[in-house]
């Protein structure tokens, strides 16, 4: 009790004294901390050679909602504008899915799979998109979150996820002979895969179906009602960014290149 009362006591004193005394109180409690971002993690599943893959993807909700309320290009605008789709709002983010899928592939064979592998994940995980063209696409974060629509939105977030791979990619358009946009997809320039006869530029593009609307496409293999639109024209990726995608994961990565979390 006295070592209690020996605070008040002194206290009383310095006030007698004419001192000015602030009873030393509890420091306030810490403000607690801001909430997390809220996030969002979507699985992936699809088949390729006889073998169920999985990936999981978390991303932030705010980057999301970013990318819906992103401008879209209007349906008048140039279609080689599209690759600025592939670049934007979920170009990072495909990236991750480009690191898994790198992981899964040098799991299966090395790496002997990864691009018909990557092929697979885009027509497989987006089952519902059809070949229409109409205008606005998603930017790829949106396809990664709720499935790509249709065969614009497959080619851009295709575009995003094999550029992030080491590939020199572009959007291929296929129009019609009335001139009108009939398709959009996808087309690789890497030696490791030689380019086609219906290759109309003569440029060495080879050409990737990222929508299988009900059926895996191999790479180079179209549907067969676009054999009569022989005339498509492909936009580089690399002219938007000026420069060609850096040696990394993919077709131009360093032979014999592995992960960091596979060595072990």
């Amino acid at each position: 009790m006295k070592k209690k009362l020996l605070p008040l006591i002194l206290a009383f004193i310095l006030f007698l004294s004419g001192c000015e005394v602030n009873v030393l109180s509890p420091p306030p409690p810490p403000p607690p901390p801001p909430p997390s971002p809220a996030t969002i993690t979507i699985g992936y599943e699809w088949w390729f050679s006889g073998t169920m893959y999985y990936l999981d993807l978390t991303l932030f909700e705010d980057d999301y909602q970013t990318a819906r309320h992103t401008p879209r290009i209007p349906h008048e605008e140039y279609y080689g504008e599209l690759v600025s789709y592939a670049l934007g709002p979920g170009y990072v983010e495909a990236g991750d899915i480009a690191d898994g899928i790198y992981e899964l592939a040098w799991r299966s064979c090395r790496g002997c799979d990864l691009l018909p592998l990557t092929v697979s994940y885009l027509q497989e995980t987006s089952p519902g998109a059809d070949f229409d063209v109409s205008l606005p696409f998603h930017y790829p974060l949106e396809s990664l979150v709720t499935g790509g629509r249709n065969s614009g939105d497959m080619a851009t977030l295709g575009a995003a996820l094999l550029e992030n791979l080491g590939y020199a990619t572009g959007i291929a358009i296929f129009w019609d002979t009335y001139y009108n946009s009939v398709h959009v997809a996808l087309a690789i320039t890497d030696p490791d895969w030689a380019p086609h006869d219906y290759d109309n530029l003569g440029t060495g593009w080879t050409f990737l179906e990222p929508t299988a609307y009900g059926d895996y496409r191999p790479i180079g293999a179209r549907p067969s009602w676009f054999t009569s639109y022989d005339a498509w024209v492909v936009w580089p990726l690399w002219e938007t960014i000026q420069s060609a995608p850096e040696p990394r994961k993919g077709g131009k990565a360093k032979e014999g290149a592995v992960p960091v979390s596979l060595e072990s």
